[in-house]
């Protein structure tokens, strides 16, 4: 049984045939244990966010940039352990274009712009983890 449900939303923001991947800050306190990856840029929803509001809010914190979402790509969930509690995490992947040259903040200490044959492998193995079919097969 899991004491809680973590509800997640990420960016798959996409540029010139490049992916945007944010590296965590290496003392990020995260349950999926995700400090100093690659990731793609996302985060936690705040109560009574819809998560597209949660997906605006974290782009403006972590890349100070305002975002385009095109559409829904996936949904899947995980399993966490945080502070001792078990819970899941309900991520939802949304294809986006971003406004403007993003630039690191937040729990983001840099960015990078990948191509969609290296994008798997510079993702930390964490993270990678979480990644839903449609993204494996998006990326491959």
């Amino acid at each position: 049984m899991y004491k809680r449900a973590y509800f997640n939303v990420f960016a798959v923001a996409e540029k010139n045939g490049k992916f945007l991947l944010g590296k965590k800050l290496p003392n990020d306190n995260h349950p999926a244990n995700i400090g100093g990856e690659w990731t793609l840029p996302g985060g936690k929803l705040e109560p009574g966010e819809t998560p597209e509001q949660g997906l605006m809010r974290e782009m403006k914190e972590e890349l100070g940039a305002e975002i385009k979402i095109k559409g829904l790509l996936a949904v899947n969930t995980n399993r966490v352990v945080f502070r001792g509690e078990r819970g899941v995490g309900i991520l939802l992947w949304y294809y986006a274009s971003l406004d403007g040259e993003p630039k690191a903040s937040g729990d983001l200490e840099e960015l990078k712009w990948v191509g969609r044959d290296k994008i798997i492998e510079s993702i930390g193995p964490n993270f990678r983890s979480f990644l839903p079919a449609e993204l494996w097969e998006l990326f491959s």
